[in-house]
């Protein structure tokens, strides 16, 4: 793991540093994340990980936007409705970061998590939740799923 920073990447990233160090800012910018499903939830953690210079995130989702979500994502608009979930919020979280790496994916492969160092997972039924949390563990991938309702929630993490 390389733990170069360039000048310009320390200019924007300048608070971060003085908070958590030069080191911790350098291992977010190698550090690759899996974010499954693009919720209320989670969509607020990829904001948070983009402004903070994470290296790369790759967004699942296989559903389309549909009219009921708009309330809760607040990347996704009226006119997004059919398009597809993680490729209007990874079009959207691009701007806020450009140094970040982002990718959508409609499907999920057992092929994307290689390189992950952590998956980020919400809206999973517990039977996903359990199931995924074993492969993670057998690749030595960090896990932390969650999911809100109104103002209660849960975090799971390994």
């Amino acid at each position: 793991m390389s733990l170069q920073i360039s000048k310009d990447e320390a200019a924007v990233y300048d608070r971060q540093i003085r908070v958590w160090g030069f080191e911790a800012q350098a291992r977010m910018k190698n550090s690759s994340i899996l974010v499954l499903g693009t919720s209320g939830l989670s969509i607020e953690l990829m904001k948070n990980m983009v402004l903070a210079g994470v290296g790369q995130i790759i967004v699942v989702d296989e559903r389309s936007v549909e009219l009921g979500e708009l309330g809760s994502n607040f990347y996704i608009n009226f006119s997004d409705q059919g398009k597809m979930r993680a490729e209007v919020c990874v079009e959207k979280l691009k701007l806020l970061n450009p140094k970040v790496s982002m990718l959508a994916k409609t499907s999920f492969t057992p092929e994307l998590l290689e390189g992950q160092h952590l998956v980020c997972h919400a809206d999973a039924t517990l039977d996903e939740m359990l199931e995924m949390n074993q492969i993670c563990r057998s690749k030595g991938i960090k896990y932390i799923s969650g999911n809100t309702f109104g103002m209660l929630g849960f975090l799971f993490l390994i």
